[in-house]
């Protein structure tokens, strides 16, 4: 599912099909019935306003799997076996990968394989009347785990900071925006887009507490947020309540 690009020097460079090119190889699966899941699949995501790359990455993990199973359908999917069974096709030796990289490849396809599945024994067998936050995993689905790893970290113990260190550096931070954005990655350690696309709509204030969710769009996807014991969520909201009060006056001073 990839094409192949010439750059300036004539090598050549592998760029992710697009989503319209993985969609077209939904209709040319060996099961047609789970040619139609797949495609209602699609559909769920573009109602619930996933992003394209998101889109497009769940569901060549769904049509290699498909592919996979060739003329099974995903219905009949009730053993962890025959989703492990796929996952192990991911696993490479120490000669062909020395640095264990394929384990961040077989983690993926699991968490999409199991999303999918979420979704189709709740919201495709429901039609629909089941919202997500009462999803349940199937058993089979519960029984997959991730794969432990002995992979080395590249980074040394000297380049990962340790919380007493960060919190004696964060109180040096002259400016609320950067201490705000710093100890959200911190205390959710999310990825700096994942951040970035929080909005004050995904935060509720409570009095003792703070609860929110990473948006959908992430490359992790949703996830809960629960800040028991700090006010970074506070400073968060605080933030942006000020930019948006600072924009509503000059909007008004502009319209005076």
């Amino acid at each position: 599912m990839v094409r192949e690009n010439n750059n300036e020097g004539g090598h050549k460079l592998k760029d992710p099909a697009k989503l319209s090119t993985t969609v077209g190889k939904i209709k040319l699966l060996p099961c047609s019935e789970n040619a139609d899941i797949i495609a209602k699949f699609h559909d769920f995501m573009i109602n619930n306003g996933v992003s394209e790359r998101h889109q497009n990455n769940n569901l060549k993990a769904i049509i290699s799997y498909s592919n996979f199973l060739d003329n099974n359908s995903l219905k009949d999917i009730t053993k962890k076996e025959d989703i492990v069974s796929y996952l192990q096709t991911k696993i490479k030796s120490r000669e062909e990968d020395p640095d264990q990289k394929w384990i961040t490849t077989y983690h993926d396809y699991l968490h999409r394989i199991k999303h999918f599945f979420r979704w189709l024994h709740n919201d495709y067998e429901h039609q629909g009347a089941v919202t997500m936050d009462l999803w349940k995993n199937p058993d089979f689905v519960e029984q997959l785990k991730p794969k432990k790893t002995k992979r080395v970290t590249p980074y040394s113990e000297t380049e990962i900071w340790e919380k007493d260190e960060f919190m004696s550096i964060i109180k040096y931070e002259p400016f609320k925006r950067n201490k705000a954005a710093l100890t959200l990655l911190w205390d959710l350690d999310a990825r700096p887009h994942e951040v970035t696309l929080l909005k004050i709509k995904h935060i509720r204030l409570k009095e003792r507490y703070g609860q929110g969710e990473i948006p959908f769009e992430s490359k992790t996807g949703t996830g809960p947020i629960l800040q028991r014991h700090n006010c970074t969520l506070r400073m968060f909201c605080a933030l942006l309540r000020r930019i948006i009060i600072c924009k509503s006056q000059v909007r008004n001073h502009n319209v005076r």
